[in-house]
């Protein structure tokens, strides 16, 4: 009888670390911006706060963001004009089949449609 109950009870624990540990990530304080334009995102210093590397062309649009500030990740998508990605392919580094941008204090995982020009991207770490 006492191992039911000691296996029980540390069953109601572990589901409650899971609650807590989760919804102190789901109620981080998160911020979601759009900007239609490049311009309109440079001027709101969305590059210089290091949400997003400034390797985009000035032709990029529908930028989204949603930026966790508690545990610096970030993650959004944004759209380059088809005859613009070459360029900004050559910027990344390609591992698995994902691209990759990497400064000395961030890395941001691209997932790019080639037909569409949508770009998914994701901060995976920010010293």
């Amino acid at each position: 009888m006492i191992k039911a109950v000691k296996k029980w009870l540390i069953l109601i624990l572990i589901v409650i670390a899971i609650f807590v540990i989760g919804s102190w990530y789901y109620l981080s304080p998160t911020t979601s911006d759009t900007y239609n334009t490049y311009q309109q995102a440079k001027a709101n210093k969305l590059f210089d706060r290091g949400w997003l590397p400034n390797i985009l062309p000035t032709t990029t649009t529908n930028i989204t963001t949603h930026n966790n500030l508690d545990l610096n990740t970030s993650y959004g998508s944004f759209i380059i004009p088809i005859n613009k990605l070459d360029n900004f392919v050559k910027k990344l580094t390609m591992v698995n089949g994902h691209y990759y941008y990497q400064t000395s204090d961030s890395r941001w995982q691209f997932d790019i449609s080639f037909t569409t020009g949508k770009i998914e991207y994701e901060l995976i770490y920010q010293k």
